[in-house]
């Protein structure tokens, strides 16, 4: 099992694009570096300008995300997940749409080096929660545990 560290900026990000559609899904892409042992979240994407959104599921602008994936890459930055909300309240567990895309996403990456899943809400108090996932070379459900760096 890998250690996923994420940095708080990266984080917090994450908690006020969350905030920001605490009603609908958003998402983005998890930004770093990994290898078959440790996972290093230095930033997060959004889902970009034009981004379909809905109560249960986001649609990423892949144009705009081309464009900012570049950037990252100049910098030795790597896309090493994809993180999304779910709507205020819920749960905070992969549906089988979210199993199915990870899958599929899975199947772009070598075995020790399969990326992150990061599904986020708030809860009803609005405080911002986060579960880190993987799927392992048979499609079986890892949960990881996380820790916030750079606090």
């Amino acid at each position: 099992m890998r250690e996923v560290m994420i940095e708080n900026s990266a984080k917090e990000k994450m908690e006020n694009l969350t905030s920001n559609y605490e009603n609908t899904e958003n998402g983005g892409f998890l930004i770093g570096r990994l290898n078959p042992t440790k996972v290093y979240i230095v930033d997060v994407t959004d889902a970009g300008e034009l981004a379909k959104r809905s109560f249960n599921s986001v649609i990423f602008d892949n144009a705009t995300l081309t464009i900012k994936v570049n950037e990252y890459l100049e910098n030795d930055l790597f896309i090493i997940g994809t993180w999304h909300s779910h709507p205020k309240g819920y749960s905070l567990k992969p549906s089988s749409i979210d199993l199915k895309t990870m899958a599929e996403i899975n199947s772009y990456f070598e075995v020790n080096y399969y990326p992150i899943y990061s599904i986020v809400n708030l809860d009803k108090f609005n405080r911002f929660k986060m579960c880190c996932y993987e799927l392992d070379e048979v499609g079986n459900l890892i949960e990881l545990k996380y820790s916030v760096i750079g606090v």
